[in-house]
């Protein structure tokens, strides 16, 4: 005899459950697991009127519509971690935010996409193409070495990939802008 052809019951109600259910280690139907389980019993909000709701919607604090579990949308959580600056990306030596040197202008700005043909330099989409005005990156992420040796062009995706994982990205536009002096 086979393992599907038992007939398994809930532990919670005792109505009958499919065989793969009860085979998968689940001995409770989907209207216990949902009560007893995930939504933890008939106080949850989405218990109304003796049943449960399919259209349940749960809304962060701001008002946006969440799904899933989370308490808070993306925007708000982000806000709450940053509370302590020590939590942003951008944190280094006791400081989050520096202002940049009156040298990185709109003019060297201009200078470094020219030389870059207006192009992003990770994935060589243009400006024009991407309908956006592309960043001029500090590759050693120092706000003070303004060098056009130290500046690249990205578009807004690949500058803000950079922002994690720094020694990589130094090392990744180091070595694509060695490559491009040597043509």
């Amino acid at each position: 005899m086979d393992k599907t052809d038992l007939i398994y019951y809930c532990k919670g109600c005792n109505k009958k459950i499919n065989s793969r259910t009860a085979l998968y280690g689940t001995s409770f139907c989907l209207s216990c697991i949902m009560e007893k389980v995930v939504l933890h019993g008939k106080n949850h909000q989405s218990f109304k009127h003796g049943k449960w709701s399919k259209d349940f919607h749960n809304y962060c604090e701001c008002g946006k519509e969440i799904c899933g579990v989370s308490k808070r949308c993306r925007s708000c959580a982000r806000k709450e971690q940053y509370k302590d600056p020590k939590n942003h990306p951008m944190y280094i030596n006791g400081c989050a935010t520096i202002p940049y040197p009156s040298i990185f202008s709109d003019e060297l700005k201009a200078e470094v996409r020219d030389r870059d043909n207006h192009e992003c330099q990770c994935c060589l989409k243009a400006e024009i193409e991407l309908d956006e005005i592309l960043a001029v990156h500090h590759i050693d992420y120092d706000k003070d070495n303004c060098s056009k040796e130290n500046l690249i062009s990205l578009c807004n995706s690949c500058h803000s990939k950079s922002i994690s994982n720094r020694d990589y990205w130094f090392a990744y536009y180091s070595a694509l802008m060695l490559s491009c002096s040597s043509l």
